[in-house]
């Protein structure tokens, strides 16, 4: 499902794929392995934010969890490419101290399949409001793991790991570490995501006290067809990161009017 390729992709020349600006338009590539990635950002990181961003994501900050801040994110929307194609989250993951893990957000149908990294495993959730998961684990018996889980999970504090996130149009879902299959799972459908929390609402992983929102200039709370990103984790202490961010096939920014 992968093709071994860096991420190489200048951010100059993936703004102009994206946004159809390049010259002559690029043959449409066939398979998810065809596609080029498109550089989202050059870093992510828990307190500080993201480096380098690709000016067609949405930044926004994610609340408290647990007495940890610092919570960070990105929002794009997938090319039109990906209902056909499927599409593909690749990084390089470090995290140690009080991290708590790393979400990879996926479009699948008409709604969003969240990933949730930790440092012991892998899970999945498909909840219409993302509460519901929180900073949780996600349900783990929703993924099968591989001979290869053991080997990597769980992750050393302060390592980084190439990640690659897969989803095709068909469900099938598979998560890669150092270009090994470490997990794999048959999504049966999605809802858009609500990133909407009430007034004293609580979820998994939640401090319990202080203001528990969703922030961010252009971030919408609800996600629609195509919406995607990652979501680093609170932390109190050590690293939570992610660089480089790529995705494939393709992004645009997201607007309140899509449907």
């Amino acid at each position: 499902m992968e093709r071994k390729a860096a991420i190489t992709v200048s951010l100059i020349a993936a703004l102009g794929s994206a946004a159809g600006l390049a010259g002559e338009p690029p043959d449409a590539p066939a398979t998810l392995d065809d596609a080029e990635p498109v550089l989202v950002a050059a870093r992510l990181e828990g307190k500080r934010g993201a480096a380098g961003a690709n000016p067609l994501a949405i930044a926004f900050d994610a609340p408290r969890g647990d007495g940890r801040g610092g919570a960070k994110g990105l929002l794009v929307c997938a090319g039109p490419e990906w209902a056909k194609l499927g599409t593909r989250w690749t990084l390089s993951y470090a995290r140690g101290g009080s991290a708590f893990g790393l979400q990879i957000i996926h479009p699948f149908k008409n709604g969003q399949v969240i990933t949730h990294v930790k440092k012991e495993g892998v899970g999945l959730s498909t909840s219409r409001a993302w509460a519901e998961a929180g900073y949780g684990g996600g349900d783990r018996t929703a993924l099968q793991p591989a001979e290869a889980f053991k080997k990597h999970f769980p992750l050393e504090d302060d390592k980084a790991y190439r990640i690659t996130s897969t989803l095709l149009p068909d469900g099938s879902y598979e998560m890669k570490v150092e270009d090994e299959v470490v997990v794999s799972a048959q999504v049966r459908g999605a809802k858009p995501l609500s990133f909407e929390i009430k007034d004293g609402q609580r979820f998994p992983g939640s401090s319990g006290w202080g203001k528990l929102a969703f922030e961010g200039e252009g971030f919408l709370r609800e996600w629609r067809h195509g919406f995607c990103g990652v979501i680093i984790e609170p932390l109190d202490n050590g690293q939570n990161t992610v660089s480089p961010l790529g995705f494939t096939p393709s992004v645009r920014k997201p607007e309140p009017t899509d449907f």
